[in-house]
Protein backbone atom coordinates (compact mmCIF):
# COMPACT_ATOMS: atom_id res chain seq x y z
CA UNK A 1 0.00 0.00 0.00
CA UNK A 2 1.29 3.47 -0.85
CA UNK A 3 2.48 5.65 2.01
CA UNK A 4 -0.32 8.15 1.37
CA UNK A 5 -2.79 5.32 1.96
CA UNK A 6 -1.42 4.23 5.32
CA UNK A 7 -3.35 4.70 8.54
CA UNK A 8 -2.96 7.99 10.40
CA UNK A 9 -3.31 7.70 14.17
CA UNK A 10 -2.13 10.22 16.75
CA UNK A 11 -3.25 8.42 19.91
CA UNK A 12 -3.68 4.85 21.11
CA UNK A 13 -6.28 4.61 23.83
CA UNK A 14 -7.55 1.26 22.55
CA UNK A 15 -4.90 -1.41 22.06
CA UNK A 16 -4.32 -2.09 25.77
CA UNK A 17 -7.95 -3.29 25.99
CA UNK A 18 -7.95 -5.52 22.90
CA UNK A 19 -7.90 -8.74 24.98
CA UNK A 20 -11.29 -7.78 26.41
CA UNK A 21 -12.77 -7.80 22.92
CA UNK A 22 -11.10 -11.09 22.03
CA UNK A 23 -12.55 -12.56 25.23
CA UNK A 24 -16.14 -12.06 23.99
CA UNK A 25 -15.50 -12.85 20.33
CA UNK A 26 -16.44 -16.52 20.56
CA UNK A 27 -19.87 -15.86 22.06
CA UNK A 28 -20.83 -13.61 19.16
CA UNK A 29 -22.20 -14.82 15.80
CA UNK A 30 -19.76 -15.21 12.91
CA UNK A 31 -21.37 -12.43 10.89
CA UNK A 32 -22.11 -9.40 13.04
CA UNK A 33 -23.66 -5.99 13.13
CA UNK A 34 -21.64 -3.68 15.41
CA UNK A 35 -22.49 -0.28 16.87
CA UNK A 36 -19.65 1.93 18.07
CA UNK A 37 -20.45 4.99 20.18
CA UNK A 38 -17.42 7.26 19.99
CA UNK A 39 -15.01 6.60 17.13
CA UNK A 40 -12.45 9.45 17.37
CA UNK A 41 -9.72 8.75 14.76
CA UNK A 42 -11.05 5.28 13.97
CA UNK A 43 -8.39 3.13 15.64
CA UNK A 44 -11.02 1.05 17.45
CA UNK A 45 -13.15 0.97 14.28
CA UNK A 46 -10.29 -0.50 12.28
CA UNK A 47 -9.49 -3.08 14.97
CA UNK A 48 -13.13 -4.14 15.42
CA UNK A 49 -13.63 -4.44 11.66
CA UNK A 50 -10.48 -6.51 11.15
CA UNK A 51 -10.91 -8.74 14.21
CA UNK A 52 -14.63 -9.04 14.96
CA UNK A 53 -15.98 -8.81 11.41
CA UNK A 54 -13.73 -11.45 9.86
CA UNK A 55 -16.76 -13.20 8.36
CA UNK A 56 -18.31 -9.97 7.09
CA UNK A 57 -20.98 -7.65 8.45
CA UNK A 58 -21.08 -3.96 9.17
CA UNK A 59 -20.14 -1.42 11.81
CA UNK A 60 -22.03 1.80 12.50
CA UNK A 61 -19.86 4.59 13.94
CA UNK A 62 -21.56 7.38 15.90
CA UNK A 63 -19.64 10.46 17.01
CA UNK A 64 -20.12 14.22 17.11
CA UNK A 65 -16.44 14.82 16.37
CA UNK A 66 -16.66 17.92 18.57
CA UNK A 67 -14.81 16.33 21.50
CA UNK A 68 -15.45 16.19 25.20
CA UNK A 69 -14.15 18.24 28.10
CA UNK A 70 -10.87 16.29 28.13
CA UNK A 71 -10.24 17.27 24.49
CA UNK A 72 -11.21 20.91 24.93
CA UNK A 73 -8.86 21.35 27.90
CA UNK A 74 -5.85 20.54 25.74
CA UNK A 75 -7.14 22.47 22.72
CA UNK A 76 -7.43 19.44 20.47
CA UNK A 77 -8.39 20.19 16.86
CA UNK A 78 -11.42 17.94 16.45
CA UNK A 79 -11.86 18.82 12.78
CA UNK A 80 -8.43 17.28 12.20
CA UNK A 81 -9.48 14.24 14.26
CA UNK A 82 -12.53 13.78 12.05
CA UNK A 83 -10.41 14.16 8.92
CA UNK A 84 -8.12 11.40 10.17
CA UNK A 85 -11.15 9.21 10.88
CA UNK A 86 -12.40 9.71 7.31
CA UNK A 87 -8.94 8.95 5.92
CA UNK A 88 -8.52 5.84 8.06
CA UNK A 89 -11.93 4.49 7.09
CA UNK A 90 -11.11 5.03 3.41
CA UNK A 91 -7.94 2.96 3.91
CA UNK A 92 -9.91 0.32 5.82
CA UNK A 93 -12.60 0.04 3.16
CA UNK A 94 -9.94 -0.38 0.48
CA UNK A 95 -8.46 -3.26 2.50
CA UNK A 96 -11.79 -4.78 3.58
CA UNK A 97 -14.30 -4.14 0.75
CA UNK A 98 -16.72 -6.83 1.96
CA UNK A 99 -17.30 -5.04 5.27
CA UNK A 100 -19.39 -1.90 5.48
CA UNK A 101 -18.52 1.06 7.70
CA UNK A 102 -21.37 3.52 8.21
CA UNK A 103 -20.56 6.95 9.64
CA UNK A 104 -23.29 8.74 11.62
CA UNK A 105 -22.27 12.22 12.75
CA UNK A 106 -24.37 13.55 15.61
CA UNK A 107 -25.26 13.14 19.27
CA UNK A 108 -25.48 9.47 20.12
CA UNK A 109 -28.88 9.71 21.84
CA UNK A 110 -30.45 11.19 18.70
CA UNK A 111 -28.66 8.88 16.29
CA UNK A 112 -29.52 5.71 18.23
CA UNK A 113 -33.13 6.85 18.61
CA UNK A 114 -33.29 6.99 14.82
CA UNK A 115 -32.19 3.36 14.56
CA UNK A 116 -35.40 1.78 15.81
CA UNK A 117 -36.10 0.29 12.37
CA UNK A 118 -32.52 -0.96 11.92
CA UNK A 119 -31.61 -4.60 12.45
CA UNK A 120 -30.59 -5.06 16.06
CA UNK A 121 -26.89 -5.11 16.90
CA UNK A 122 -24.87 -8.13 18.02
CA UNK A 123 -22.15 -6.05 19.67
CA UNK A 124 -22.04 -2.48 20.98
CA UNK A 125 -18.99 -0.55 22.17
CA UNK A 126 -19.83 2.47 24.34
CA UNK A 127 -16.97 4.99 24.42
CA UNK A 128 -18.60 8.34 23.68
CA UNK A 129 -19.10 11.17 26.16
CA UNK A 130 -17.52 10.38 29.52
CA UNK A 131 -19.80 12.37 31.82
CA UNK A 132 -22.03 10.06 33.84
CA UNK A 133 -25.29 11.41 32.40
CA UNK A 134 -24.03 10.88 28.84
CA UNK A 135 -22.84 7.35 29.59
CA UNK A 136 -26.11 6.37 31.27
CA UNK A 137 -28.10 7.77 28.35
CA UNK A 138 -25.94 5.86 25.88
CA UNK A 139 -26.30 2.66 27.92
CA UNK A 140 -30.09 2.80 28.08
CA UNK A 141 -30.53 3.82 24.44
CA UNK A 142 -28.09 1.21 23.16
CA UNK A 143 -29.68 -1.52 25.26
CA UNK A 144 -32.85 -1.10 23.18
CA UNK A 145 -31.04 -1.96 19.93
CA UNK A 146 -28.88 -4.80 21.32
CA UNK A 147 -30.04 -8.27 20.34
CA UNK A 148 -30.79 -10.86 23.02
CA UNK A 149 -27.49 -12.65 23.52
CA UNK A 150 -25.64 -9.57 22.32
CA UNK A 151 -22.71 -8.05 24.18
CA UNK A 152 -22.05 -4.45 25.19
CA UNK A 153 -18.64 -3.20 26.39
CA UNK A 154 -18.22 0.07 28.27
CA UNK A 155 -14.87 1.83 28.20
CA UNK A 156 -13.09 3.82 30.94
CA UNK A 157 -14.77 2.22 33.97
CA UNK A 158 -11.36 2.27 35.63
CA UNK A 159 -10.29 5.71 34.37
CA UNK A 160 -7.84 7.04 36.98
CA UNK A 161 -7.23 10.52 35.54
CA UNK A 162 -10.58 11.86 36.72
CA UNK A 163 -12.20 11.54 40.17
CA UNK A 164 -15.20 9.22 40.34
CA UNK A 165 -18.34 11.35 40.26
CA UNK A 166 -20.58 13.16 37.76
CA UNK A 167 -17.75 13.57 35.24
CA UNK A 168 -16.71 9.87 35.33
CA UNK A 169 -18.30 6.87 33.53
CA UNK A 170 -18.21 4.53 36.54
CA UNK A 171 -21.32 5.80 38.41
CA UNK A 172 -23.36 5.55 35.22
CA UNK A 173 -22.21 2.02 34.43
CA UNK A 174 -22.89 0.91 38.02
CA UNK A 175 -26.36 2.47 37.87
CA UNK A 176 -27.14 0.80 34.54
CA UNK A 177 -26.11 -2.62 35.85
CA UNK A 178 -28.17 -2.15 39.02
CA UNK A 179 -31.24 -1.09 37.02
CA UNK A 180 -31.03 -3.86 34.41
CA UNK A 181 -29.49 -6.64 36.51
CA UNK A 182 -32.39 -9.04 35.80
CA UNK A 183 -31.85 -8.72 32.06
CA UNK A 184 -28.07 -9.02 31.84
CA UNK A 185 -25.06 -11.07 32.79
CA UNK A 186 -21.85 -9.29 33.74
CA UNK A 187 -19.05 -10.96 31.76
CA UNK A 188 -16.11 -9.09 33.28
CA UNK A 189 -15.15 -5.93 35.16
CA UNK A 190 -11.66 -4.46 34.80
CA UNK A 191 -10.71 -1.18 33.15
CA UNK A 192 -13.74 -1.94 30.99
CA UNK A 193 -17.06 -3.64 31.72
CA UNK A 194 -18.80 -6.18 29.50
CA UNK A 195 -22.42 -7.28 29.84
CA UNK A 196 -24.47 -9.77 27.86
CA UNK A 197 -28.17 -9.34 27.25
CA UNK A 198 -30.13 -12.38 28.42
CA UNK A 199 -32.29 -14.20 25.88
Amino acid sequence: MEKSMSYQFSFDWFSHNSNNFLAVKNILPARKCILEIGSFEGRSTVWLTKNLLKDGGNIVCVDTWTGGQEHKVIGMDMSAVEARFDHNIAVLQAEEPNKKVIKKKGRSAYEVAGMIEWPAFDFIYVDGGHEATDVLTDAIMCWQVLKPGGVMIFDDYGWADRPIGPLHPKPAIDTFINLFYKDLTVLFINYQVAVQKKA
